[in-house]
């Protein structure tokens, strides 16, 4: 997720170093990734907020988005279109 939309569209978004602090990592059901858009667009998402050093602390290797980058993620459980 990022604060702007154009932010989201950027080639390498998701582990772009200037891009930081302006996102959060997403992780949730397959279901519900599954139905993600291609392009950034709103929504509001309901879920719970954690950080990717304190979330799984005896894991090994994470993967998806924390296994490339460290910050806040939400751990989805709804996703609704934003009016």
């Amino acid at each position: 997720m990022f604060g702007r939309v154009r932010d989201g569209n950027k080639p390498g978004s998701n582990i772009d170093e200037v891009l930081h602090r302006k996102r959060i990592g997403i992780y949730a059901r397959n279901d519900i990734l599954d139905a993600a858009p291609e392009r950034s667009t709103r929504y509001v998402m309901v879920g719970v907020l954690g950080q990717c050093e304190t979330e799984w602390p005896d894991a090994i290797m994470v993967l998806g988005y924390c296994h490339y980058v460290s910050g806040l993620i939400l751990k989805i459980s709804e996703v609704i279109r934003a009016e």
